[in-house]
């Protein structure tokens, strides 16, 4: 399941804030399935973790959580089933 399809059955949706797993600081707002906004600006859910995280590739599903603590990969993963 993408982010896409994630997004078209209401699991992900705009306003909802994601965080960089273990970095509440890191906190922005859930554009649509494939941009977020941090600090004002908008950008792809890859590059804000990129930018904040300094590495050259970032497993979004692995990576990023929902404010509550849930990661995008278990919300995928418990929706498959």
């Amino acid at each position: 399941m993408t982010r896409e399809e994630m997004f078209s059955l209401g699991i992900l949706r705009a306003g909802q804030e994601v965080q960089l797993v273990g970095m509440p600081a890191s906190r922005a707002t859930i554009v649509d399935a494939r941009k977020v906004k941090y600090r004002g600006e908008t950008m792809t859910f890859t590059a804000w973790a990129k930018s904040l995280t300094g590495w050259k590739g970032v497993n979004i599903f692995d990576k990023v959580e929902l404010s509550t603590g849930e990661r995008l990969g278990a919300l995928r993963k418990k929706h498959l089933k």
